[in-house]
């Protein structure tokens, strides 16, 4: 549904993880395997990042021409090339952003050489199963699951994680707050890279300190 040029997405309650999958990824689900996501050589995409105008691997220009009306998009230069920016979408004037049930509140992105690396969004839900669920349905089994045990019987999954040629898609459920989580996608090479370069900033920066 769209209002005043945003789009919304709503669910009930009783919403099957079928319908909550099309709202993730615009496609209808298909049973888990493990081949279509490793293998690809497209970067990992969701719904949102289509509302939102973004992609892996898109130009900072297109960007800056392109972002979303209205959010508060605070970016700030980290060296030549390297931006970072924050943008928050609990705006008043702004509707929400929603997978399913599940709100997004904050986008982070990470433009490494004037390309974007690296994607956050900050989720706030009570039910994460139906959107765990979707993501396995359309990505395939994660390559990676880490639980941590919730209540002294029952083990939560904490972190899923997918890869394929290019880039990687993560989901982390905070443990002191099971209501927050994060979803991370990223260029898997150019992130290297970036961090690489970060260190040896960072290294030179203190031997001038000294």
């Amino acid at each position: 549904m769209r209002n005043g040029g945003a789009v919304i997405f709503t669910t009930k309650a009783s919403m099957p993880v079928a319908a909550i999958l099309v709202m993730l990824v615009g496609c209808s689900p298909t049973a888990p395997t493990t081949s279509p996501a490793s293998l690809s050589k497209e970067p990992f995409s969701i719904k949102p990042n289509e509302t939102l105008g973004i992609s892996l691997g898109m130009d900072l220009s297109d960007y800056k021409r392109s972002r979303l009306k209205g959010a508060r998009d605070d970016c700030q230069e980290d060296a030549p090339g390297e931006v970072f920016c924050l943008v928050d979408l609990t705006r008043r004037d702004r509707k929400t952003l929603m997978i399913g049930e599940v709100q997004i509140w904050f986008c982070n992105f990470r433009f490494y050489r004037m390309r974007l690396i690296h994607i956050d969004y900050g989720l706030t839900s009570i039910d994460w199963d139906s959107l765990q669920r979707a993501m396995e349905e359309k990505f395939g089994l994660p390559t990676y699951r880490g639980k941590f045990e919730a209540t002294g019987k029952e083990l939560l999954d904490k972190t899923l994680r997918w890869r394929n040629a290019v880039s990687s898609l993560r989901f982390d459920l905070e443990e002191k707050d099971w209501t927050a989580a994060t979803l991370s996608m990223q260029l898997d090479q150019e992130n290297d890279q970036w961090l690489e370069d970060s260190r040896k900033r960072s290294k030179a920066a203190a031997k001038r300190g000294l």
